[in-house]
């Protein structure tokens, strides 16, 4: 009998202890640290009907119907429609009042605080997502709760939390005030890194876009800035910015349509980087399935904020079941496309899968924390964070190699095409030099031989015959003086076709020998000065040369009047110069700008890609021209 007592005094006694220990467990103990792990001296409540009032909440708390968090930062309740109360009893121990802030991520539409004082339980605070941006206690990207606390006194609070999407998700901070906002203006800092690296890339992107062309470029600009969109949104710096400036835009504040959008343009630059169609991949029509389906969904949940739409738990649990089952198909086919292309050898395609297994990883570690499978952030300030940078990071790096390798294969590409249309050129202006000789020749072998013998008939006729006939002497005469200018003029049409002495004589000693003759008999007088190595011409821009040079000749004979007039030729290392000036009266614009001479001058410069300047006054006329060899 003794040892029964004695059995039952020590199972009291034990309970008792237990239920002090729990006592003291259940307490936040202020006592002068920066920050305190307020999670697991918090009890919770699941409210089902998602209306239970404060009092009701108060007496099942009071009567130990309630759970204790599994976790110590992050209250992660997955996919639920439920609200939930929490409570939490704060004693200060230390000598002096305490300002701390509870802080509570962004992703809450209702929070409502409470404060027990004595047997009455009194509203503090009403917020929430779903509240105007002015209900915050503390202006921040996350929701800040005041809890003043006097020395060496206890308080209890009581906190209902309802989210009107699917999942329950609740970081908790709770820190000295000063500390917290050092805090906050480190986090802040932090993110305006990243945000500069998001940024510099988007501009980037934005200038390779606008240099190539390449609509790669565009594409993984939108992709860029999606993404940082929805990181600031998961950050609540979106929220933020959105909410105090432009209430108006709350709408756009929906991570659903950004989340998937993301997912959509990074299967689509995935696409265009690893250049996969129809015809190379097995995944690219389930790969656009998948694209269209996320196009859907972004559509659908448009429509549901914009007019407000309310759905029912069964259609909400169907379109977030919906959107998680294409969300992770476009994960496996985002790195299946990856892959594939890595099999078929592309070189591109391993550093697109070096770098998207990066945010990958990122992302899922975020989705997974929200769907409630896990409740750990792989680093700071979250994986989602980091690893999207460090992808975009090294996709930046690969795209500037490929610009680079793009830019050197185009101006290969155009250095390949010039060269075929030089040599297309020259073979044009071949055949037409070619011809040019061959008319020459005939002109001068066939058309000369007959005027010749033709002069030399008419010079023949007996004198006998034309002495006494005036008419007839006459008439002669002037048939001999017309055959003998046919034959100047076919002897000048085909010094003009082909010089005689081109080929033997070169550029330099033709030109020269044209001046000889112009000298002899008229009257400007022409000084020809030569520089460099005419062997540097190629034939064919030796025989445009000289005809550009003897159009510039005969403009001079036939319209500046000049007594004098001089022609430098030029032969430099990289280029051709050919300046002409002449003293004459100059050009009349309104009549010569268009003549036929200046026309051939222009169409055989614009021929071998040089630039003409004309200069020409009262006091004569000057042309420079300018041809690269």
């Amino acid at each position: 009998m003794k040892t029964l007592k004695l059995f039952l005094f020590l199972s009291v006694s034990l309970f008792a202890q237990q239920q002090l220990l729990a006592q003291k467990a259940d307490t936040m103990f202020i006592t002068g640290k920066n920050s305190y792990k307020i999670l697991p001296h918090m009890a919770y409540i699941e409210d089902t009907s998602r209306v239970m009032p404060v009092g009701k909440a108060v007496a099942l708390f009071n009567s130990g119907k309630f759970k204790k968090p599994d976790a110590i930062t992050t209250f992660n309740a997955g996919i639920t429609f439920s609200a939930f109360w929490f409570k939490v009893i704060i004693k200060n121990t230390d000598k002096r009042a305490r300002l701390l802030f509870l802080g509570i991520h962004e992703h809450v539409d209702t929070l409502w605080l409470y404060k027990q004082t004595g047997n009455k339980v009194l509203p503090e605070v009403f917020t929430g997502f779903n509240y105007p941006y002015t209900s915050r206690p503390i202006p921040n990207r996350n929701f800040l709760f005041k809890i003043a606390i006097p020395a060496d006194s206890t308080f209890t609070y009581y906190l209902r939390a309802r989210n009107d999407a699917n999942y329950m998700y609740m970081p908790f901070g709770f820190k000295n005030a000063d500390n917290y906002m050092a805090s906050e203006t480190g986090r802040y800092q932090l993110l305006a890194v990243y945000t500069g690296i998001f940024l510099f890339v988007i501009v980037f992107s934005l200038f390779l876009y606008f240099s190539l062309k390449d609509k790669l470029h565009l594409w993984y600009a939108f992709y860029v800035f999606a993404t940082l969109v929805y990181l600031m949104m998961e950050d609540g710096i979106t929220y933020e910015f959105v909410l105090k400036n432009f209430p108006g835009f709350r709408w756009a504040l929906n991570e659903e349509y950004w989340w998937y959008g993301c997912m959509l343009l990074w299967l689509y630059v995935m696409q265009l980087f690893t250049n996969q169609k129809r015809d190379n991949s097995k995944f690219y029509l389930f790969t656009k399935l998948v694209m269209i389906l996320l196009g859907c969904r972004i559509f659908a949940e448009i429509l549901i904020a914009i007019f407000a739409i309310k759905l029912n738990n069964t259609l909400s649990i169907i379109l977030f079941n919906e959107g998680d089952i294409v969300f992770c198909a476009g994960c496996i086919l985002l790195l299946a496309g990856v892959i594939e292309k890595v099999i078929q050898g592309s070189k591109q395609a391993v550093v697109y899968l070096i770098a998207i297994s990066f945010g990958v990883i990122g992302t899922l570690n975020i989705y997974f924390n929200y769907i409630g499978l896990t409740n750990i952030n792989l680093v700071e300030p979250n994986g989602m964070v980091v690893g999207l940078t460090i992808e975009i990071i090294i996709l930046s790096f690969a795209l500037t190699a490929r610009y680079s390798l793009f830019r050197k294969e185009k101006e290969q590409l155009l250095i390949e095409l010039n060269n075929q249309q030089q040599q297309l050129t020259e073979k044009i202006v071949s055949t037409q030099e070619q011809e040019r000789r061959r008319l020459a020749e005939d002109l001068h072998d066939d058309v000369g031989a007959t005027l010749g013998a033709l002069q030399l008939h008419i010079s023949n006729l007996p004198d006998e015959q034309m002495a006494d006939n005036i008419y007839l002497k006459n008439y002669f005469a002037k048939a001999l003086s017309l055959v003998l200018k046919v034959t100047s003029d076919v002897r000048s049409i085909s010094h003009d076709l082909l010089p005689q002495d081109f080929i033997d004589s070169g550029l330099f000693e033709t030109i020269q020998n044209r001046i000889n003759d112009l000298n002899a008999g008229g009257n400007t007088q022409f000084e020809f000065v030569k520089e460099g190595d005419e062997k540097k011409i190629s034939p064919i821009y030796a025989i445009t040369l000289y005809r550009i040079i003897n159009e510039l000749l005969n403009n001079i004979v036939k319209h500046a009047e000049a007594s004098e007039a001089t022609v430098q030729l030029s032969v430099l290392d990289d280029s051709l110069q050919i300046i002409t000036y002449d003293n004459g009266i100059g050009m009349d614009h309104t009549t010569n700008k268009k003549g036929i001479g200046l026309q051939n001058i222009q169409s055989r410069v614009n021929f071998l890609k040089g630039d003409l300047i004309t200069d020409s006054g009262k006091n004569g006329t000057t042309h420079i021209i300018n041809i690269p060899i």
